[in-house]
């Protein structure tokens, strides 16, 4: 199997400063310089031996040339039929573009097969990391991404659906996507049952995406608020800060001044309220019980990241950091301290020393925001203590009122970290107009937000779409989240049948300006 060495640091840095690799024009002219002339690949006098002497051939400073396969007229119409091009041209006619893979550097370059005419790009090789043989295919977002050393990716084995619905939604993101988000170590899914851990079904997806040349991304580790709803031995905690009048103590906390305190003072304050528990033993058992809840996260996340360790490419660590009583969206904060974020990043970090850290938040897309206000502390003190590599934004986006990008780049800029887009999807619940305008405008935003952040100086390390398998299995569609959810929502790249979407199209052309403009 050929390894993954470019990280997504170098593959940012890759892609910034990359230079313009060889253009081939004309399928009949298309040659490689050796030592004795030119070596036709393909064309009107070439044959099968021609491609197989291919091998032999470099690019001077690129990279070894394999054999590559001939084109068939079929496989040309269906990508022209994927694309709507139009009728299709005999394969002689083409025009080809060699580039090189900027996230698989040792891999052989991509070799794309466009029109004569609009120059569109609709053909791609791809190595097959089992027979170690290049294959055409229909070119897909992963392929063009590849090219511009991009991560883009969605969730890979999703542990809420059956096994017939996951090997349909693998495939749509092992097509299109080359980096899978495992949200089997979600803690439902990882570790339901306390001390038992079931990594099944996360070593097969991390198998089947390294098997199909992607990168791999943990979902969060710790996701309190989740995490002590749906784990019923977690929720425990929980109702046990209920019964003992903890929770209803806590309500009385003035945010406005709360959260803005450091974290020692934000303790100081949770443990007055914790003496004035009437109950002496249920007071002990609260201060007993957050003892036992900071071992539990280092358990669970030491267990977790030393089993995988070399295996998953990025993780997340604590997903939706809150400090506010009123919601106890966060119960970790209160039940285990305010620095329960340190101490799962401090145990991750000792457990993996080389893997980036990302800390992923929701809501923080604009600069004055909540989210924004209380969570950029909290990464600065961890970039002091060299624990996190990585700021997530979610972008779960209103179509009928996006963010604006100006400020969504100012604000990214702000954590002065690089930046995953981990979660992104654009609810079109809102927008009123038929199938079609609707759609046009979630490829206008999708594409305007795509092209402004990496317009912009800020690292994006990865380009993640949630659930992006189709519309009709979305977290949007099939959950009933208040204000967000909907029928109608249709969040995905994908519609009910998994066929692309204007949305789909919109960041493929994307992706081809940016290989066009090199």
């Amino acid at each position: 199997m050929t390894s993954t060495t470019c990280t997504p640091e170098q593959s940012f840095q890759r892609r910034i400063s990359r230079r313009r690799f060889l253009r081939c024009t004309g399928l009949a002219g298309l040659a490689l310089l050796s030592g004795r002339g030119a070596v036709p690949l393909f064309g009107g006098g070439s044959n099968q031996a021609d491609a197989d002497q291919s091998h032999k051939v470099y690019f001077p400073f690129i990279a070894k040339v394999p054999p590559i396969p001939p084109l068939s007229p079929e496989l040309v119409q269906e990508a022209y039929h994927f694309y709507s091009l139009g009728d299709p041209v005999p394969p002689s006619s083409l025009r080809f573009e060699f580039r090189p893979n900027l996230n698989n550097p040792d891999q052989p370059l991509i070799v794309f097969a466009c029109d004569p005419e609009t120059n569109e790009i609709f053909l791609a090789t791809r190595l097959n990391l089992q027979t170690q043989e290049q294959e055409w295919h229909v070119a897909k977002l992963r392929d063009l991404a590849d090219a511009v050393g991009i991560r883009i990716g969605s969730n890979l084995s999703s542990p809420w659906f059956d096994r017939a619905t996951i090997e349909e939604h693998d495939q749509i993101v092992t097509d299109n996507f080359n980096h899978g988000i495992l949200e089997t170590l979600s803690w439902p899914a990882i570790e339901n049952n306390r001390g038992v851990f079931t990594f099944e079904k996360t070593e097969e997806a991390i198998e089947l995406a390294k098997g199909e040349g992607m990168t791999t991304e943990a979902a969060p580790l710790v996701y309190s608020g989740s995490d002590f709803e749906h784990v019923l031995w977690l929720k425990e905690y929980r109702e046990l800060a209920q019964r003992s009048g903890f929770l209803d103590l806590l309500a009385q906390i003035d945010l406005g001044e709360f959260m803005h305190m450091d974290y020692q003072q934000q303790e100081r304050i949770i443990e007055e309220y914790i003496n004035q528990i009437e109950d002496p033993e249920m007071r002990q058992q609260i201060i007993e019980m957050r003892q036992e809840l900071r071992g539990v996260i280092t358990t669970h996340v030491s267990t977790i990241v030393s089993r995988l360790k070399g295996k998953v490419d990025a993780w997340r660590i604590v997903n939706e950091f809150d400090v506010n009583p009123r919601s106890f969206w966060d119960p970790c904060f209160f039940l285990a301290g305010p620095d329960y974020v340190d101490l799962a990043f401090q145990t991750a970090r000792e457990a993996d020393p080389q893997t980036p850290l990302i800390m992923n938040i929701t809501g923080n897309e604009r600069r004055d925001g909540y989210f924004y206000q209380i969570t950029l502390p909290v990464v600065r003190r961890l970039k002091e203590k060299g624990l996190i590599d990585t700021v997530g934004f979610q972008l779960h986006i209103n179509a009928a009122n996006p963010p604006d990008w100006g400020e969504l780049v100012e604000t990214m800029r702000g954590y002065e970290q690089p930046i995953a887009v981990t979660e992104l999807d654009i609810n079109l619940k809102d927008v009123e107009g038929s199938d079609e305008e609707r759609y046009e405008l979630q490829a206008t935003i999708l594409r305007e937000l795509f092209t402004h952040l990496m317009n912009s100086d800020v690292p994006i390390l990865y380009f993640d779409m949630w659930e992006a398998w189709r519309d009709k299995d979305s977290w949007l569609e099939r959950l009933e989240v208040p204000g967000q959810s909907s029928p109608n929502a249709d969040p995905t790249i994908f519609d009910d049948n998994s066929n692309p979407k204007p949305a789909y199209f919109a960041l493929n052309d994307a992706l081809q300006e940016m290989i066009d403009q090199e």
